[in-house]
């Protein structure tokens, strides 16, 4: 592995949790508007910022994924391994 495995595991971590977090708000959000039976374009207001930094989470999560591979050198993943372990490719 290389120097660059636990700086990238630490942030694949933070932005997972963190991302786990603003998704699960989305229905808890949309559920309490809609108890309360407010209007669309205040339940837009409070959603779009979540939905977009749930969006961004999750292409941050990929690119980190991808990273931690290349730092493991490939021992997992996409690009199969140096120890003749099958392949996940499609």
């Amino acid at each position: 592995m290389s120097r660059l495995f636990v700086p990238t595991l630490v942030l694949h971590v933070v932005v997972a949790v963190m991302g786990l977090g603003t998704i699960v708000s989305v229905p808890i959000v949309a559920a309490a508007a809609r108890r309360n039976r407010q209007n669309t374009k205040e339940i837009f207001s409070w959603l779009s910022p979540l939905l977009r930094l749930s969006a961004v989470s999750l292409a941050v999560m990929l690119v980190t994924g991808i990273l931690l591979d290349f730092a493991a050198q490939a021992d997992f993943g996409i690009l199969g391994g140096s120890e003749g372990r099958r392949c996940f490719c499609l």
